[in-house]
């Protein structure tokens, strides 16, 4: 296999801006209060931007609009704010063209973008508490295909032979052909950013949530069923989509029922658009 490849590959990726890793570290933190986490996104005065166009936006704001980063972090929380700066500073990664998965420029993205709001929607309807860890684990749930996608593409092939062929999960051909697939390379990468174990878990284990810890079981089956939905949209579907189980454990953990499914995939295409352009200030600004 080319696992030893693929694990240097990772060190290629970019890493994430000072802001964003100080900012995502934080809410891990227990004594960690809004005033910190305002006071680190006030240094960089574009994620201010960001953050108070993203909290003042119609997905995210029910009231009167905030005009200072520590009035939307006191509104929204250091979670779902920590989750809008790691989006921001992960878009631009994200929107480029995938290799391996047939994934052309922003497929990737607004997949991701899909599965976050899903997994809103689905942590709402099931009542399963806090949601703001598995919106953040739907946006990066894939992001090992940033790394993964030029292997895939030279293995095709062998990958596709054993995925369709054979009908297993395209995680286990990419397993059984490179050594690694996606989900693992993705959690190598969020560790290297010093993202939150429960984020790391639900990327680890999106395809396979019954392997997660009890701790973190609940965000990966969010994130699983978030992107089985989704899939069935067809939302930036590459190649391997549709190639991917459902777990039965995720689906009873969460009481998917076939009404439920239509609720949250028309929620989810209502929010898309909305929630998609949030992102563009920071894409903008860093083509320029």
């Amino acid at each position: 296999d080319r696992k030893d490849e693929i694990l240097n590959a990772l060190d290629q990726v970019p890493a994430l801006p000072a802001v964003a890793q100080q900012v995502v570290s934080l809410p891990a933190d227990p004594d960690v209060d809004a005033k910190a986490i305002a006071k680190a996104i006030e240094y960089d005065p574009g994620m201010t931007a960001n953050v108070l166009n993203m909290a003042n936006s119609s997905y995210y704001n029910s009231g009167n609009r905030v005009n200072s980063v520590q009035l939307a972090v006191a509104r929204l929380g250091n979670k779902q704010i920590a989750g809008m700066v790691l989006g921001s500073s992960v878009a631009p990664i994200a929107m480029k063209e995938v290799d391996g998965y047939d994934l052309p420029p922003g497929a990737l993205w607004e997949h991701s973008v899909a599965v976050a709001v899903a997994c809103n929607e689905l942590a709402c309807s099931c009542r399963t508490g806090s949601s703001a860890g598995a919106f953040t684990a739907g946006l990066l749930h894939d992001i090992g295909k940033v790394v993964l996608g030029h292997f895939v593409h030279v293995d095709a092939d062998a990958i596709r032979k054993i995925a369709f062929d054979d009908n297993v999960s395209f995680v286990h051909a990419e397993r059984q052909t490179l050594g690694i697939d996606h989900a693992e390379v993705g959690a190598l990468l969020l560790k290297r950013w010093n993202i939150p174990d429960e984020i790391v878990e639900a990327v680890r284990w999106h395809h396979e949530p019954h392997l997660s810890s009890d701790l973190h079981r609940m965000t990966a089956n969010l994130v699983h069923a978030a992107e089985q939905v989704v899939t069935l949209s067809g939302i930036g579907a590459g190649e391997d989509g549709s190639q991917y189980p459902t777990s039965p454990e995720a689906a009873a953990a969460l009481n998917i029922r076939p009404a439920l499914v239509e609720q949250v995939l028309n929620e989810t295409a209502k929010a898309l658009a909305k929630v998609s352009s949030l992102f563009q200030p920071t894409l903008a600004r860093r083509s320029s």
